[in-house]
């Protein structure tokens, strides 16, 4: 069995509660036929309260297993987004790489299982939890008025006006409580369809872009989501329209035995009270007050973007012991391999170089793979350097000349700046801002303007060549490198 396209048992297996959502799926159709079932009998003894057996009381249980039912399916929804609502919100935290992009993917991959899972459940359990209680509550409202119909006939007599409009006409039948109750049902079926649409465009949005580009996932992915955001943006006006409407034709069904019994005795006072009404339409009011309340802090946080780059995804994680120079480069952070080099210790991708020799061996077999994978295509032949700011250059010059005899001429200077945010439903949570300066490590452009680092910035508008001394620290060497960028200036940094 297959569920937009996918396995069931994958999707329960990564939906939270995924089983148990199933199983309560399960047990409200039951509960429902129950309901149902206990309707149909009812309207036996109704049928006897009529022919003149005493009328009785019936249960409240069978109104209240009903409502349950109705409810334990998108009790067990919300349940299941909040717990993957929660990975996000653990993943926004977490430093290790590959713990955040788990955490985000599972968390977003349970919210939209679960809303398309329980989705095509409700279309299902919302109309006929609107059968069954319309079928319990026409029942109950009819005993009720063959009751009151028996308490006057023992006190005025069966010929009575008012005991005959009772009996004629006891209360809401099924014919009008089944239509209002089914059409609320079918309401909310209405409303599990868009968002099961709107999931399931998400889904194929997402399967989508699995093998695409880096730098451009997020932005097909943004755009995935642009494109199925109208499924939820049609539905909810329309379904106003209808339930307001459904509304007020209710306001004329409920009180139609009322008009019926005071046409056939005048002097009963009204089916609904002006007091009843009012009560009924604060009670209204007062839910869809609370329910905007509620919707407000997801409101703001759908309508306050992250101040976060989406144009080429995250690229760099927070390094522990490393301190990279408090900047932001011009030019857009490519993926690249990463050259980590701090105070004491230098890597490439992760894994701990020794020497020079040996971060050449590593770039060169990057470059082996790379071709591997990429067949016909030029070799981009970039380097993306995360160093310390208080190292200095004599200590990169070394890796720096390793790298470009590996067939690396391209250097790309990497920066973080990190931003604490606060979110109205998020929370505090800390975004990242990453950027780079591009420099190459060839030879002397023709033309260039050498810089030494003798304390003036650096003048002109051509191609500049730096010059820097061993002693000179990187967090300068970056800021000067960064200075340049931003006037659109090539830049070659000489290696001695």
């Amino acid at each position: 069995m297959t569920v937009v396209g996918l396995d069931l048992r994958y999707i329960l297996r990564e939906t939270p509660l995924g089983y148990f959502l199933v199983t309560g799926a399960g047990l409200a159709m039951l509960l429902l036929c129950l309901g149902l079932t206990l309707g149909a009998l009812r309207g036996g003894r109704l049928r006897r309260a009529r022919a003149g057996e005493p009328a009785g009381r019936f249960s409240w249980a069978a109104e209240l297993v009903t409502v349950a039912a109705a409810l334990l399916v998108p009790a067990l929804i919300v349940a299941s987004v909040q717990i993957a609502r929660g990975q996000v919100h653990a993943a926004l935290g977490a430093t290790d790489p590959s713990q955040k992009v788990t955490f985000i993917a599972r968390g977003v991959a349970g919210q939209l299982n679960a809303l398309a899972l329980g989705g095509q459940v409700l279309v299902l359990l919302l109309p006929l939890a609107g059968a069954a209680l319309g079928l319990l509550l026409a029942r109950r409202a009819q005993l009720g008025g063959l009751r009151r119909a028996t308490a006057l006939a023992a006190s005025r007599g069966e010929e009575a006006l008012e005991v005959r409009a009772w009996r004629a006409h006891p209360g809401p039948g099924v014919g009008h409580l089944l239509p209002l109750t089914l059409g609320a049902g079918v309401l909310g079926a209405g409303l599990c369809t868009g968002v099961l649409t709107w999931c399931t465009d998400l889904i194929r949005s997402f399967s989508a872009v699995a093998g695409v580009d880096p730098a451009d996932k997020a932005r097909l992915l943004v755009l995935g989501m642009d494109e199925a955001r109208p499924a939820l943006e049609r539905i909810p006006p329309v379904l106003g329209v209808a339930a307001l409407a459904l509304a007020v034709v209710a306001l004329f069904v409920l009180d139609a035995p009322a008009r019926a019994r005071r046409r056939i005795a005048p002097e009963l006072a009204p089916g609904l009270s002006w007091t009843a009404t009012l009560v009924g339409a604060g009670a209204c009011l007062a839910a869809a007050a609370i329910c905007a309340l509620l919707a407000l802090p997801y409101r703001a946080e759908n309508h306050d973007p992250l101040p976060v780059k989406l144009d080429g995804g995250h690229v760099l994680a927070p390094e522990p012991g490393i301190e990279l120079p408090p900047l932001e480069g011009p030019d857009r952070l490519e993926r690249a391999p990463v050259l980590t080099v701090r105070s004491q210790e230098v890597s490439i991708e992760g894994q701990q170089l020794d020497r020079p020799a040996r971060l050449a061996e590593q770039l060169e077999v990057l470059r082996h793979n790379w071709k591997l994978i990429n067949p016909g295509r030029d070799f981009p032949g970039e380097l993306l350097l995360l160093a310390d700011h208080r190292v200095r250059f004599a200590r990169l010059a070394p890796w720096l000349r390793a790298a470009r005899g590996a067939g690396y001429a391209g250097l790309a200077l990497g920066f973080m700046q990190s931003q604490t945010l606060e979110r109205p439903l998020l929370g505090r949570i800390v975004a990242s801002r990453e950027s780079a300066a591009r420099l190459d490590l060839g030879g002397a452009t023709p033309g260039a303007e050498p810089h030494r680092f003798s304390g003036a910035p650096p003048a002109g508008s051509g191609p500049l060549l730096l010059e820097p001394p061993p002693e000179l620290g990187y967090d300068r060497l970056a800021r000067v490198v960064v200075q340049a960028r931003r006037a659109r200036r090539a830049v070659t940094l000489l290696l001695p």
